[in-house]
């Protein structure tokens, strides 16, 4: 559960995280780890965004932050440190050892600020976005706690799913778009109102709010996709429903069944790309301004495919970006050879073979710059996956993918991982044909 207060005026908000936690590792833990990721935001070199720093920050650079006011478990103060150069990572010191199957209550107070910029988490021109903004649990597995640096290049993105529940506190004008769905709304006094939303089954919980949103909506198959955008761009808000429709029908069948009962699309001020999150993604207002309505097409195609890769199925994607954007990518191209018979994007993945020599299976901190980064885990991962399609045929290629998902569906999963599925279905020679490619 978590409460917020959030005050446009001043950019910022004050939360409350309770999480319940159950130790399902096989040892006692005498510590527990969440990410700060809003601290990346403190300096210039470490924010992850598309652009420079000018093009990012249009009234020069400013920080954004999160500060730690108070944490306790079951209802005891502990104590705690911010680790790293950065202040991104929150350690949780327990005063005795929490036994294997044990549960806790977790309580963390907070406060932060926006910057006011084009970023993924930051403010401009009335339209708030909350990527990653409350204390996130790190990940614990056989190879411990993954406390793992932030990037400028990619995303850091790694959690475990959970189910939230959010209350926000907001002026009674401000639109909140989220992910799950409002399943409460009261007025309150001073002008303000409380929207209490609900997620299940997600990896994070992502919103955004601003009082200049027009919705428009439509069901299909048991899911109400919204799409949330400026008047001014009223015809391309529009017709990202239907895209987000067709994609997600298109990767019901190809996949497995889209999992939960929303989706929504987001116009916002984002900065040269588009972001997915559970049941929501944020596209940059280019992409709604551009005459060419198939920039805005491919990118609502390749961010609702992320709910497959990466939402529901997740990974590392510092480690390994290659298991969700390569694979967004190539359901992006899969989304355009069944409505368009579209051979752009083909031409488009050769373009990573071409002018990339490093690794797509490569971890975020190889990379020099974002170009590389897109050639490589973009393009050229996305072109071994179209090699594999056409080396075993599409019903095995299918039954590949169906399999992975099934098998992982809700959990992390590794490059290994899916070599494995596609050594139960095609073989050891095919899944070493894409090893050697990696």
């Amino acid at each position: 559960m978590i409460n917020v207060y959030y005050k446009p005026d001043e950019n910022s908000i004050f939360g409350s995280e309770k999480l319940s936690y159950k130790n399902t590792e096989n040892i006692k833990l005498d510590k527990i780890y969440f990410h700060l990721y809003p601290n990346f935001y403190r300096n210039e070199d470490k924010i992850s965004a598309m652009g420079n720093i000018n093009s990012i920050y249009p009234e020069g650079f400013n920080p954004g932050q999160i500060d730690v006011i108070d944490a306790q478990v079951d209802n005891k103060t502990v104590k705690w440190d911010i680790e790293s150069q950065d202040k991104t990572i929150l350690c949780l010191n327990f005063t005795r050892p929490v036994n294997i199957n044990q549960k806790i209550e977790i309580k963390i107070d907070f406060q932060e600020k926006l910057p006011y910029a084009y970023t993924a988490f930051g403010t401009f021109n009335g339209i708030a976005c909350f990527e990653n903004w409350y204390p996130v649990l790190c990940v614990y597995d056989s190879g411990g706690w993954h406390k793992e640096a932030g990037s400028a290049i990619g995303e850091p993105n790694f959690s475990e799913v959970a189910d939230y529940e959010v209350e926000i506190n907001v002026p009674k004008s401000e639109i909140v778009a989220s992910s799950g769905k409002c399943i409460k709304e009261k007025d309150l006094d001073l002008g303000r109102k409380s929207l209490k939303l609900k997620a299940d089954s997600v990896r994070d919980f992502t919103w955004f709010s601003s009082k200049f949103f027009d919705i428009s909506q439509k069901k299909f198959n048991g899911v109400t996709i919204k799409s949330y955008f400026f008047s001014k761009d009223a015809a391309m808000g529009i017709k990202a429903i239907e895209y987000a429709k067709n994609a997600v029908k298109l990767f019901s069948d190809k996949f497995g069944k889209y999992p939960y009962d929303t989706f929504s699309v987001v116009e916002t001020y984002l900065y040269g790309g588009a972001m997915e999150y559970p049941t929501i993604t944020s596209v940059g207002r280019q992409y709604y301004e551009n005459k060419d309505s198939k920039l805005l097409e491919s990118a609502v195609a390749h961010e609702t495919s992320h709910q497959w890769w990466y939402v529901t199925v997740g990974n590392n994607e510092y480690k390994e970006p290659w298991l969700d954007e390569a694979m967004a990518t190539y359901s992006e191209y899969m989304y355009f050879e069944k409505y368009y018979g579209d051979d752009d994007l083909t031409q488009r993945l050769q373009t990573g073979i071409k002018n990339s020599n490093k690794h797509p299976g490569d971890s975020v901190d190889k990379f020099r710059n974002i170009d590389e980064y897109n050639n490589t885990v973009y393009l050229k991962g996305a072109y071994i996956i179209d090699e594999f399609r056409k080396k075993v045929g599409d019903s095995l290629f299918i039954e590949t993918m169906k399999g992975y998902y099934d098998k992982y569906k809700f959990k992390n999963a590794s490059i290994s991982d899916f070599l494995d599925i596609v050594k139960n279905v095609c073989g050891s020679e095919t899944a070493e044909f894409i090893r050697s490619r990696l």
